[in-house]
């Protein structure tokens, strides 16, 4: 078995998991391997969890990077205090990770009134000029689930609405309506 399809099927456990409760983490515990002997004991908790994804971002393998954000992004406001590693990882050299950390940002602060929104908020708009098509997407797409507290990126959703790709362009149109019409 591949390391990818190992991790693919340790995100997939770990998500089960997670959601019924059966797993925690500590702070000692960090990246893949830590998941891994956290799962053996059958221990999880959320906020500890989140420490656990953040660490994972460090790997080199980017595979690895990308499941950790998508862990986090399962996570939604429990992980907000991740926010800062995760907007590092919009800057990240695959485009694969710097997708998943836009998604990750839009499902953590979905709706939010957190301290960091507008440090999220930037940071998803410069993602809309990524030259990574689907990473801009998920910008878009993000900045749409957080709503009101995104209406300073409206001028860049409106910009990206002349995107040369389809799917962004419609993407940042319906971002643009959601946040308009947030209350």
């Amino acid at each position: 078995m591949s390391i990818k399809n190992i991790a693919v099927t340790l995100t997939v456990v770990l998500s089960i998991a997670f959601f019924a409760g059966c797993v925690t983490v500590t702070a000692q515990n960090s990246g893949v391997p830590g998941m891994i002997e956290l799962l053996k004991k059958n221990k999880w908790d959320k906020k500890q969890a989140a420490i656990t994804f953040a660490g994972s971002l460090k790997n080199s393998d980017w595979y690895v990077r990308k499941e950790a954000l998508l862990g986090l992004a399962l996570l939604g406001e429990d992980a907000q205090s991740s926010s800062s590693q995760i907007i590092t990882a919009l800057r990240d050299r695959n485009p694969n990770v710097r997708e998943a950390a836009a998604w990750a940002l839009g499902g953590i602060f979905f709706k939010s009134r957190h301290v960091e929104i507008q440090n999220v908020v930037s940071a998803l708009s410069r993602t809309l000029d990524d030259n990574y098509w689907m990473a801009r997407c998920a910008a878009a797409y993000s900045l749409g689930l957080i709503g009101l507290e995104a209406n300073t990126a409206i001028p860049s959703l409106v910009d990206t609405m002349k995107d040369s790709n389809w799917w962004v362009r419609m993407i940042a149109g319906d971002s643009v309506k959601k946040i308009q019409t947030a209350k």
